[in-house]
């Protein structure tokens, strides 16, 4: 996306990779001030498992992902699977998204960081929570029966969908 932005002539805005805290070798570098990222070699401990990437043979990738974030002038940051389980609940309660754990990092880190959030910011949320839903940690739907409702009339008043009983 950066690359697009900058090939069309466009600022290239401040970009934020967050990782997480229980496998964060991006984020290691960044904070160490370091110009490559090496393989996590401590013990992986997050849920996050989409994310959750040693880096192992291929840390020049990371390199790379670092070099962009600091070229754009934007950061590294590491959150916790609290902070992620955090998000996905907000996401599902607020906005009817049931984004994947991992998929929910940016929005965590939005979260602990308000300030940050402004006119424009962007989160990407690649992946559906249906797929990996844990046991026992999906949030639960706090659904308006009212918007609910709105819903399965539009689907049946459209052909596209039939009213379930």
């Amino acid at each position: 996306a950066a690359n697009g932005l900058r090939e069309a002539g466009r600022n290239v805005p401040p970009l934020v990779a967050v990782q997480a805290a229980g496998c964060a070798p991006i984020a290691r570098a960044f904070f160490e001030g370091a110009n490559h990222v090496t393989p996590w070699t401590d013990p992986v401990d997050t849920k996050a498992a989409a994310i959750a990437d040693r880096l192992d043979g291929y840390a020049q990738d990371g390199t790379l992902v670092l070099d962009r974030v600091r070229q754009s002038g934007g950061s590294v940051a590491a959150v916790s699977d609290d902070q992620l389980a955090a998000a996905r609940a907000a996401l599902l309660k607020h906005d009817g998204i049931d984004a994947e754990f991992s998929a929910c990092a940016g929005v965590a880190h939005l979260m602990a960081h308000p300030d940050l959030a402004r006119s424009g910011t962007v989160c990407i949320i690649t992946a559906s929570g249906f797929k990996h839903t844990f046991a026992g940690d999906a949030p639960a739907a706090d659904l308006d029966p009212v918007a609910l409702e709105k819903v399965q009339h539009f689907l049946t008043a459209t052909g596209t969908g039939t009213l379930l009983e």
